[in-house]
């Protein structure tokens, strides 16, 4: 439930304060990373990733393509494994 309000709160920081919470997006990109570790509603989880993206349209265009990478590389490499074990 904290983990759920927290997450709510990064959101709303990272819509309406994009320019002040730049810095943190280092930090953000990780919590987004151990989401699923985490007990947080998906909507919860959904508003973060939201707020993430929405401070990756203030970061300078050289750092864009990364973070989305490292956001998209936690839930594509067990999906990799698994095709692996498959196929």
């Amino acid at each position: 439930m904290v983990a759920s309000a927290a997450a709510t709160a990064l959101t709303s920081l990272c819509v309406y304060c994009k320019t002040s919470m730049l810095p943190q997006l280092p930090g953000l990109v990780q919590v987004v990373q151990v989401l699923n570790t985490l007990l947080v509603k998906q909507d919860a989880a959904s508003g973060l990733l939201k707020g993430v993206v929405a401070l990756l349209s203030k970061a300078p265009h050289n750092e864009i393509q990364e973070k989305i990478r490292q956001i998209c590389k936690v839930q594509l490499d067990p999906l990799v494994q698994l095709t692996k074990v498959i196929f």
